[in-house]
């Protein structure tokens, strides 16, 4: 990894010293080890006081030790497979190191990613550049700095991480490191393949900015490439999707009564000028109180309009052949960052992204990326030009100018020091919360989690706005509320057949009744619930004889539904007559009918026999001694380790070479 240097900097035991000059000219993966070296301290400070012991808790981001592996990694539902696969490829990690450190490693490792990704990009831009490069290599640092920080730094992915949206910052991290391989020209389909199955760790989202910049290489008319090689990149593309493509196909076929929100719920923040300028930093986050560096807005949108013109200087001096892959794509993305909100847009857009294939661009903010890559690539292009012509006038201001994208890249990360604008700061579970783990760990079943809320304000996590915790914390089955409440109407997203029926049994608590046989009926064993918002109007769980309370704290109380075993039941009355194995593999002690503790989902068999809806919406089998299985998974599975097969069998054609392949 040093880059071919001397090896006798390898033996300090021998009396050798270990030259400095050497090893700031190391090199990984193509980049000087400073870089990477740098690169960790600005993540270190950026995410600060989130590294300390506790729990991670903001918006979407959940985590806490003992997460299991995402439903969907069977190919289960009915939530959408969102965490797929990368919470799949996370959770041996966290079984081993606990789900709070696998997290605060990856807050790191995405911004470190990020950060050296960029660096390599705007460096060897720089290099490729129709005009002479840098003339100082110290400009040439500074330049590519600048083009790193704005990547790596900036609101947008800061935002992005502070909210625990895994899949996009994953994304954005890997996307300067593969972007090359699609703008090449396409003739090596292995190499499209990696690339591809690289980004869809991020799911469909990975997938669709891997296959824009794809499509934009197949517009370009190269010397060399055939219809045959676009065709096969192509299908090496649709390939490399096959991981989270196929779980995703299981559960939208296999679940119904799914009614997602449109992007009216989660238009982009830029409905005036002056946001729209600021779209080009990284601003526009939908929900406004969480957007890092979101306040300040015409000082930001100065500092975009500086961004700005600088790119569109540098745009005329990129090598002829990155120009149509880089302003393509950006324009492309930003047009659909702005339809969300743009008045005579929005609305039409909006019917869009009411159907399945279009409400994956509802939250249209976060295709802003391909936009940001062109700034951050240009920007410090034309600073090193317009440095270049002032130094050939022999101004002193030319190397001032040089350092304009790292200082505005500087003044933007600032609000997200020590913690992402206050975002990030560990939590410490409370004792009660593990009792109820142990307790439901040992008697596993069905649990209602409320207060009936998908989001609410969470003292655990020092009262941010954060996703229902109990569905994370606890492994067994949840239901809880989907509804996002930011329709006029309701909409369950999940799609689970039972929350319906969990709803009315909340809102009967709500007055007072008792609901014991009603939660047993549903398959019910436990009710957890948080004492926020409104738990204390739950009036009915007091006075219910057929609840008893097992843990009672301060923040958490947890009641056993008196008579439900693990929620399964024959057609005697019997419970506990299923037992699972695995979540898609149970096994049964009786040969009679079953009604089974888990969402009807297409797919389930006992033996041969299809599984059917229960009036409920719970899982009910027919008679029979088969086994009790759900088919799809082995389905999902051999896609999975196709899909490994593929990448390894290309990884070792493509033969080792010690740099990552440069842009």
């Amino acid at each position: 990894c040093l880059g071919g240097q001397d090896p006798e900097i390898l033996r300090p035991m021998t009396g050798h010293r270990i030259r400095v000059r050497d090893l700031v000219r190391a090199e990984f993966l193509g980049v000087g080890l400073w870089v990477w070296v740098l690169a960790t301290l600005s993540a270190l400070v950026m995410v600060g006081p989130a590294l300390g012991p506790g729990a991670l808790l903001n918006l979407d981001l959940l985590a806490f030790d003992g997460a299991a592996l995402p439903r969907g990694t069977w190919g289960l539902g009915p939530e959408l497979p969102r965490r797929v696969p990368f919470g799949t490829m996370l959770a041996p990690l966290s079984t081993i190191l606990g789900g709070e450190v696998v997290a605060k490693i990856l807050l790191v490792a995405i911004i470190v990613t990020a950060f050296v990704g960029a660096f390599r990009f705007v460096s060897s831009m720089l290099e490729q550049c129709e005009s002479e490069p840098a003339d100082d290599r110290i400009d040439h640092a500074v330049l590519a700095l600048g083009g790193a920080a704005l990547w790596s730094l900036g609101p947008f992915l800061l935002t992005r991480i502070a909210v625990g949206h895994w899949p996009i910052s994953i994304t954005v991290a890997l996307l300067p490191w593969v972007v090359p391989v699609f703008v090449r020209p396409i003739r090596s389909s292995r190499s499209i393949f990696l690339a591809s199955a690289l980004l869809a760790i991020g799911g469909p989202y990975g997938a669709s900015l891997s296959g824009g910049y794809l499509l934009v290489s197949m517009l370009r008319r190269d010397r060399g490439d055939s219809g045959n090689s676009r065709l096969r990149c192509a299908v090496a593309w649709l390939g490399a999707q096959i991981v989270w493509l196929v779980p995703s196909i299981v559960v939208l076929v296999g679940t119904e009564g799914r009614r997602l929100v449109n992007s009216s719920g989660f238009a982009t923040d830029a409905d005036n000028p002056i946001d729209m300028v600021r779209l080009a930093v990284g601003m526009g986050f939908w929900n406004h109180p969480f957007q890092v560096a979101g306040d300040g807005r015409t000082f930001t949108a100065v500092l975009a309009v500086v961004l700005l013109v600088l790119a569109a200087i540098g745009t005329r001096s990129l090598p002829r052949h990155w120009r149509l892959p880089l302003l393509l794509p950006a324009a492309v993305s930003l047009v659909i960052v702005v339809a969300s909100s743009a008045p005579g847009i929005d609305s039409a857009f909006a019917r869009l992204t009411d159907s399945a294939i279009g409400n994956m661009l509802r939250d249209s903010q976060r295709y802003l990326p391909p936009f940001l890559l062109w700034v951050a690539v240009a920007a410090p292009i034309g600073a090193c030009e317009i440095g270049r012509r002032l130094r050939r006038r022999s101004s002193s201001s030319a190397g001032a100018i040089t350092a304009v994208p790292l200082v505005i890249a500087m003044m933007l990360a600032s609000p997200g020091i020590w913690g992402l604008g206050g975002q990030l700061s560990p939590s410490k579970v409370p004792a009660e919360w593990a009792e109820a783990r142990t307790a439901i760990d040992n008697e596993p079943g069905t649990i209602l989690a409320l207060p009936w809320f998908a989001y609410f304000t969470a003292d655990i996590a020092e009262n941010r706005l954060v996703q229902n915790p109990l569905s994370s914390y606890f492994e067994s089955g949840v239901i809880r509320s989907s509804d996002l409440r930011i329709s006029q109407e309701p909409k369950s997203e999940n799609g689970d057949p039972r929350e319906s029926a969990a709803a009315s049994i909340a809102e009967r608590l709500r007055g007072g009744e008792a609901q014991a046989a009603a939660l047993a009926e549903l398959g019910i064993r436990w009710v957890a619930v948080e004492h926020d918002v409104d738990w204390m109007s739950y009036s009915g769980l007091q006075v219910d004889p057929g609840l008893k309370v097992v843990v009672d704290g301060p923040t958490l109380t947890l009641y056993r539904v008196e008579g439900v075993g693990n929620g399964s039941i024959n057609e005697s009355g019997e419970v506990d007559v299923a037992q699972p194995h695995l979540l898609p593999f149970w096994s049964a002690s009786t040969t009679e009918s079953i009604t089974m503790p888990v969402p009807y989902q297409f797919g389930w068999l006992r033996g041969l026999s299809p599984g059917t809806i229960g009036p409920d919406g719970r899982l009910a089998l027919p008679a029979g001694d088969g086994p009790i299985w759900f088919w799809p998974a082995l389905v999902v599975i051999g896609a999975d380790l196709l899909w490994a097969a593929a990448v390894v069998l290309a990884l070792r054609k493509r033969g080792r070479s010690r740099h990552f392949p440069a842009p």
